[in-house]
Order: C-alpha cells, then structure tokens, then sequence
C-alpha cells in the first residue's frame, strides 16, 4: 500500500515551518524540539480560546 503523496502547498507550509523553528530557536539560543512544544501548546491555547468564543456566539458572523 502506498503513502498518500502531499500536495505541493503543504510540504511548502512544512519546510518553512522547519526553517521558522530552527530560526526562533537559533535566535533564542534554545533547541528546536523546546520551540516545537512551546508552539504547540500556544496552538492548543489557541484552539481553547476560540471554541469558546464559538460557544458563546461572540466569534465573527
């Protein structure tokens, strides 16, 4: 069985993540991995917020 294949537009998106946390964590002085899991849980902050803003119907119409 073979690996469905990426559209050009996300393996775009995901090499200029990996240059984007490679240079945060260069500018920062920090490892990449520290970076990566610094993002993701401001991703899932994020995430937190606007369901409940969609819960409370305060989210754009």
């Amino acid at each position: 069985m073979n690996a469905p294949v990426p559209d050009s537009v996300e393996v775009e998106s995901w090499i200029a993540l990996y240059f984007d946390v490679h240079w945060v964590a260069s500018f920062y002085g920090e490892k990449p991995e520290k970076v990566q899991r610094y993002a993701s849980r401001v991703r899932k902050r994020a995430e937190t917020i606007r369901d409940g803003v969609r819960e409370r119907g305060l989210g754009r119409q």
